[in-house]
């Protein structure tokens, strides 16, 4: 159920995403960037009792990877925003093409970065499901409609 809301919110936020994204990529990330700033700071003030426990655990336990997920987050995050609106701006009326891409190869992408350094276990149909994404992938960019 949890899957099936946030799909549907990311949803509508892709449509939103597009149109922000199409006009002014920098400006879509700046205003992105502080919402999610300004909505972290509402959750940990929100929840600071519970997060400043959270925080000190993990700062005790896993200091390495507290600092590479905000690296990754500060860095890649921001790059992989750019690129994002930056690809709906060059879109023009493909925009479907662009999201579908970026919304389903992190899918891919995900599952053999959990197989390969997570060591999860997946079977011949997690594999088949992947290409299928690549092949529908490549069927949407190449035999799409035109500009």
């Amino acid at each position: 159920t949890s899957a099936i809301i946030t799909a549907s919110f990311w949803g509508f936020i892709i449509i939103i995403d597009v149109l922000m994204g199409k006009i002014s990529p920098m400006l879509a990330i700046c205003i992105a960037n502080m919402s999610y700033g300004l909505s972290g700071l509402l959750i940990f003030l929100f929840f600071y009792d519970k997060l400043k426990k959270e925080l000190n655990d993990i700062l005790k336990s896993n200091k390495t990877l507290l600092y590479t997920f905000i690296f990754s987050i500060f860095v890649l995050g921001t790059c992989a925003r750019f690129f994002y609106y930056s690809a709906y701006k060059k879109s023009g009326k493909q925009s479907h093409i662009a999201f579908s891409i970026m919304f389903s190869l992190p899918i891919v992408l995900s599952g053999l970065g959990a197989y390969l350094f997570l060591k999860e276990k997946l079977n011949g149909a997690s594999f088949f499901g992947m290409f299928l994404i690549i092949v529908g992938i490549i069927i949407m960019k190449f035999y799409g409609p035109k500009k």
